[in-house]
């Protein structure tokens, strides 16, 4: 059986621009520098399976944050109460919110109205905090789910932010960085590995 002779060489035409296109990937920097302009000259990029290299996925601390956020509100409704003039016997931390016991039980209306100033408006119709009575001489500051979900969010945009700066600053070539979820970042770099002592992507190849 004869083969069609259009087939055959159009199998050789592929097999030759594969072979093309393959060759910035064997050949010297030096022989690339001299290499016709009209011919592919760009090594082709190689993932971490064919390459190695860094996989990391980096997540926010929600809990710590929280506790970070509660640590600041507890600061804040110190001073702002103190500014106000309303007397407070004691401001306690929990794990979420922050209670305060007020001296006098005719001073809740005010430190209410002091209070809310801390509060800041997720959406439209929502806030990251909530500030409500308690007892009769007391006042709750509680972080709600959107505003804890806010903070999440701002702090994985400023790491982002932070490391898309210090992997500029290395000169590491095609990396990855990008939001994975509601509260990760996926950081992959081809051909790269991470330097334990600095904690940064060095722009080596594995050996």
């Amino acid at each position: 059986m004869k083969n069609s002779p259009y087939p055959v060489a159009m199998y050789l035409a592929i097999i030759l621009a594969g072979l093309l296109f393959a060759l910035p990937n064997v050949l010297p920097a030096s022989v690339l520098d001299r290499w016709p302009g009209y011919l592919p000259n760009k090594p082709v990029a190689l993932g971490l399976d064919l390459r190695g290299g860094s996989h990391l996925v980096l997540e926010v601390d929600g809990t710590e944050l929280r506790r970070e956020r509660l640590r600041t509100l507890g600061e804040e409704a110190r001073r702002m109460l103190r500014e106000a003039d309303v007397p407070w016997r004691s401001v306690d931390t929990g794990e979420r919110g922050v209670s305060i016991s007020l001296r006098t039980a005719g001073q809740q209306d005010r430190a209410i109205e002091v209070l809310v100033a801390l509060s800041n408006p997720v959406g439209a119709a929502r806030k990251d905090l909530d500030v409500t009575r308690r007892g009769s001489d007391g006042v709750e500051l509680t972080l709600t789910a959107e505003g804890l979900h806010q903070s999440i969010s701002r702090a994985v945009e400023q790491s982002l932010e932070i490391i898309r700066q210090r992997v500029d600053q290395v000169g590491v070539s095609e990396p990855t960085i990008q939001r994975v979820g509601a509260d990760r970042i996926l950081f992959s770099c081809p051909g790269c590995r991470t330097r334990r002592s600095r904690g940064r992507c060095s722009g080596r190849p594995r050996r």
